[in-house]
């Protein structure tokens, strides 16, 4: 019987969930642009979504607008661009693009790729940031974050280091995956996070398993993702295996209690995987920590 429940609460507290845009979803975040050889944020830019129609909002200055090709008309007197239009969802080789079109002759982005999170919506020109959003902004508080990554190996090809840059720099360069850099599949590799979870405790991860890339989708095929997934950390007592859905959408994997501190760190080690059709290099595209806030 104790067996039993044990059982119970190990599937309770690692419930993986699928989600999909919802009507009445509305998220607050940074829209992203490439001004020079770097992406740069514009803070409180908005994305709301209402059955079938969408609104996107954010405040330009003339670096901006020069750079996105805004008409003057359809700038207000405090250079605040306003977007209404339609919304569908495409989906692709696994992936989800959201597809849109502005009610003007003018839409700022026509097709992003997308991972969603009913607290966490991440949108990608190709394969750079285009929105990030930021729960901590509507509520004014401040959310869990990365502040350090270690592994224990990782994968360079010339000059590109999949190193997991991506985890705490979203801003910094194209999406890259973490790949664990031994030979065979990877397995015992691990990759660690140290978070600042200090006003908001960190209640899940959300995990995008695989190789994203919204203009090569094949390479999530191609490559290996990671099927059993430990999670562990010394300082919390927290010691569990999670078996992930081979998708690289958002998974929602929740901790047996909410952790707060200053820099609580987790290890996530591959225990087994889904072998790639191509090559064995075992890809994790993204981890997120998150609390509980109102959505």
């Amino acid at each position: 019987m104790k067996k039993l429940v044990m059982m119970i609460i190990y599937i309770l507290l690692n419930t993986i969930v699928s989600y999909s845009l919802e009507n009445g979803d509305a998220f607050i975040g940074d829209a992203c642009f490439l001004p020079g050889d770097r992406l740069s944020p514009i803070m409180y830019s908005d994305f709301s979504f209402n059955q079938y129609t969408y609104t996107f909002s954010l405040t330009v200055d003339s670096r901006w607008q020069k750079l996105l090709n805004i008409p003057n008309s359809l700038l207000d007197r405090n250079n605040n661009y306003y977007e209404k239009g339609k919304w569908k969802i495409e989906k692709k080789d696994r992936f989800e693009y959201l597809l849109l079109k502005s009610n003007n002759n003018f839409t700022i982005r026509e097709r992003l790729g997308m991972l969603y999170h009913p607290k966490k919506l991440l949108l990608y020109d190709k394969d750079m940031l285009f929105f990030d959003s930021n729960p901590g902004i509507k509520y004014r508080g401040s959310i869990p974050r990365v502040v350090d990554v270690k592994m224990s190996s990782f994968l360079t090809e010339g000059k590109i280091k999949y190193n997991g840059n991506n985890y705490y720099e979203p801003y910094r360069e194209k999406l890259r995956p973490w790949v664990e850099g031994v030979k065979g599949q990877g397995i015992g590799e691990w990759i660690e996070l140290s978070t600042d979870s200090y006003e908001t405790p960190i209640s899940f991860f959300l995990i995008s398993n695989g190789y994203v890339s919204f203009e090569k989708p094949c390479l999530y095929k191609k490559n290996s993702r990671i099927k059993k997934i430990r999670i562990t950390s010394k300082e919390e007592n927290i010691d569990f295996v999670v078996e992930l859905k081979d998708t690289p959408d958002f998974q929602e994997i929740r901790l047996p209690k909410k952790i707060t501190g200053l820099k609580p760190t987790f290890r996530f080690t591959i225990e087994e995987v889904y072998p790639g059709t191509k090559w064995d290099d075992t890809c994790l595209n993204l981890i997120i920590p998150l609390g509980d806030l109102p959505h």
